[in-house]
């Protein structure tokens, strides 16, 4: 596990507020934007999100002995996610570092891990390494984010880029900018769809020019200020 990603987890509490770690889908997407190239660690830690993990956490600061809930936290990733224990114990203390709780083990980096049972192919169990699936014909993939790693800052760019048949994953954001797709490509938004927004100041959010595209999970903002998921 990589601890640079926890100072991210930290600048994301510290900017958005403890109550960020209430949504799992936001607290993902903004970790995309900022560690997306960390994957594991990321799978890691929005597990733990899912399990109620911050609040618990922060509740420990009402009495809860340290070593004792850290232990009791571990156990459970171990055993509703199947996480390695290793991977379980790096994220609780990289949420108890992130929330500013005192007392708990610092975050050790590892090596590689099994995030969640969940995803471990029929026959596997929990925390057992898993052979790596036989690749075939990859699909084209472009990444839009306004911060972060990415392939492209704007969606126009990334359009303009894209060969057809090209999957274009937009983190969240507000892309300022209509789309216009001359091209048969995917865009996807890669996050909530409250998150990716893209929104025209002067005519129309969307203008097909390509026999076939598909556009799915964004907000799309006219001129006039109205919303909807598309």
């Amino acid at each position: 596990m990589n601890n640079a990603v926890v100072a991210q987890l930290r600048h994301i509490v510290v900017t958005y507020g403890v109550e960020v770690c209430e949504d799992a889908r936001r607290v993902e997407g903004l970790l995309r934007d900022l560690a997306g190239e960390h994957r594991r660690e990321i799978a890691v830690l929005v597990g733990a999100v899912r399990e109620g993990l911050p609040s618990e956490l922060l509740v420990s600061r009402d009495g809860v002995p340290p070593a004792v809930l850290e232990e009791r936290l571990v156990r459970v990733l171990e055993d509703n996610l199947g996480m390695a224990a290793d991977a379980a114990r790096w994220s609780v203390a990289a949420w108890a570092v992130a929330l500013d709780v005192a007392g708990f083990s610092p975050p050790v980096a590892t090596g590689r891990i099994q995030p969640d049972a969940r995803a471990v192919a029929d026959g596997g169990g929990p925390g057992r390494s898993q052979p790596e699936p036989v690749a075939g014909p990859a699909q084209a993939e472009l990444v839009v984010a306004l911060l972060g790693p990415a392939d492209h800052r704007t969606i126009k760019a990334a359009v303009a880029a894209a060969e057809p048949g090209t999957r274009i994953m937009v983190r969240p954001g507000i892309y300022r900018e209509p789309l216009v797709l001359d091209r048969p490509v995917e865009l996807l938004a890669d996050g909530p769809v409250d998150d990716v927004v893209v929104e025209a100041t002067d005519g129309s959010c969307l203008l097909m020019q390509a026999d076939y595209a598909v556009v799915r999970g964004f907000t799309l903002r006219g001129r006039a200020g109205t919303t909807g998921p598309f």
